[in-house]
């Protein structure tokens, strides 16, 4: 698979699924070691002095930081959070929608990768900065793993 239909399938992968749809989020740019994701700011995101809701910006800077990690990844591959840590600089406002997460991979070594996520809003200004690690599968350590589990080795 070449590595724009791949980036394409991480893509569609996340904008069709149920929880991004209802959410409001969307992937907006897959490149080698780099993604954006945008969230368009609605009623639900917001506290009740009517900014957006810290947990919302965690959630797309991690979203970014794993589709940044998973571009550099094959289709057999797999990734998950191990941690990530926010500091939350602004907030939002349903004026300051939409407000994107740009994600960048700083480092790869072997199973791990380490990312820089920043949230900004409509006009670029900063609102979080975020550091992410990720756990990365293998496609044969996974197919390995699935083998155990489906055999009852391992649960």
């Amino acid at each position: 698979m070449k590595k724009s239909q791949w980036y394409q399938t991480l893509q569609d992968r996340v904008n069709t699924a149920p929880l991004s749809l209802w959410i409001g989020q969307r992937l907006t740019h897959v490149s080698r070691g780099r993604s954006a994701v945008t969230l368009s700011i609605q009623m639900h995101h917001l506290q009740r002095l009517g900014q957006l809701h810290g947990g919302w910006y965690g959630f797309i800077s991690d979203t970014a930081g794993f589709f940044a990690v998973m571009s550099l990844c094959g289709p057999e591959d797999s990734a998950t959070t191990i941690e990530y840590k926010i500091n939350l600089i602004t907030a939002a406002t349903l004026h300051d929608s939409p407000v994107t997460a740009k994600a960048k991979v700083l480092r790869r070594n072997g199973s791990l990768a380490v990312t820089r996520m920043e949230v900004v809003d409509n006009k670029g200004a900063l609102l979080s900065t975020a550091t992410g690690t990720y756990r990365i599968f293998s496609g044969k350590a996974h197919a390995f793993k699935k083998r155990l589990i489906e055999k009852k080795i391992l649960e």
